[in-house]
């Protein structure tokens, strides 16, 4: 093999660098100059990075995990409308609603549909803060109406 000189200018960082290597591992800077032209040359190039390969769509066994409703009386605290329910009128009140008719609409709606829950108070607060008020306009209170007509003594003031 003809070995042939070759020049290299390089900037002084560099030089500064490359002594630097050649301090750690003991060699001359031209050992480390050639190590790092023969691996550049000889060492196999490897392509360009490969990305993952796309991940297949599950297709088999997908199933829609839809909650079902737990119908076992033993293990669900969910109960129909009792006859004795009575909400707090503050739940009305806090809506803006007349207490009465708020309350009739609410358990026909629950007796029709045959509804259950667990908590029959946040029912009725959550259908006076929702639908109640859309589905009834005739229970809105104004704002400067009393807020109960049942302590209407009959005189006007």
């Amino acid at each position: 093999m003809k070995k042939v000189q070759v020049k290299l200018t390089i900037p002084a960082t560099m030089k500064q660098d490359l002594e630097n290597v050649a301090a750690l591992t003991a060699d001359s800077i031209q050992t480390i100059i050639k190590g790092y032209v023969r691996d550049a040359l000889y060492v196999p190039k490897q392509g360009p990075p490969q990305s993952p390969p796309p991940r297949a769509h599950r297709v088999a066994e997908k199933k829609n995990k839809k909650k079902k409703k737990n119908n076992n009386p033993l293990t669900t605290n969910e109960t129909t409308l009792s006859p004795d329910f009575d909400p707090p009128e503050s739940i009305a009140r806090k809506y803006n609603l007349e207490h009465h008719g708020a309350f009739k609409r609410f358990r026909d709606w629950a007796t029709a549909k045959d509804k259950k829950f667990t908590d029959w108070d946040d029912a009725f607060a959550r259908a006076c803060n929702t639908w109640l008020p859309e589905a009834a306009p005739e229970l809105r209170l104004d704002p400067e109406q009393e807020l109960y007509a049942s302590d209407r003594t009959g005189v006007d003031a």
